[in-house]
């Protein structure tokens, strides 16, 4: 049996995100696929590709600024106020 390190990636990570086919940018609790590059990795013991996955992209990068604003505010509306 061949290894396929994709395939054991998504395997680790099922009990997170049971429903991934591929490996993605984990963004406003979802997992998205990347829209940017292919980024290629290797082996290092054997120099060989062993994974490959699409860069996030600018439009998951803008996406992902959003969300984290929207969270920022709603954690300081969290934030108790304290006179000095």
């Amino acid at each position: 049996m061949e290894y396929n390190a994709a395939e054991q990636l998504l395997a680790g990570f099922a009990h997170f995100f049971p429903n991934a086919k591929t490996i993605g940018s984990y963004v406003g609790g979802e997992l998205i696929d990347g829209a940017g590059e292919t980024i290629q990795l290797y082996d290092a013991a054997t120099g060989k590709p062993s994974l490959a996955y699409k860069d996030g992209g600018e439009a998951v990068v803008v996406q992902a600024a959003a969300v984290a604003e929207r969270a920022q505010k709603q954690w300081w509306a969290r934030t108790p106020r304290v006179a000095v």
